[in-house]
């Protein structure tokens, strides 16, 4: 069974429509806030995170990231960003639902 992080931010409407998504889908994951000292772990220890989300000033501000495995990640692959809405077949095909 896969094991996915999400990472989010208080103020994200994104991040409140997916963890929506993933509890009525019953999708288990660990929450990772954005300014928590857990993320800058994942990024120190992460090479692959850094080169996809962070520049010479900074990483992405945008989430939800989810990060599945530890080793794959998406970021708005599931979001239909002109309606605003989850891509749902994308979302159950990372989430294997």
């Amino acid at each position: 069974m896969a094991r996915f992080k999400i990472v989010t931010r208080k103020d994200c409407e994104f991040c409140k429509k997916l963890k929506e998504w993933l509890a009525a889908n019953k999708v288990d994951y660990e929450e990772i806030d954005y300014h928590d000292e857990a993320l800058n772990a994942i990024i120190e220890k992460d090479e692959d995170f850094s080169t996809r989300f962070c520049d010479m000033s900074a990483c992405v501000d945008s989430t939800p990231i989810i990060i599945k495995d530890d080793k794959n990640y998406y970021y708005g692959e599931i979001w239909d960003f002109q309606t605003g809405t989850l891509r749902e077949e994308k979302a159950k095909r990372i989430f294997e639902v």
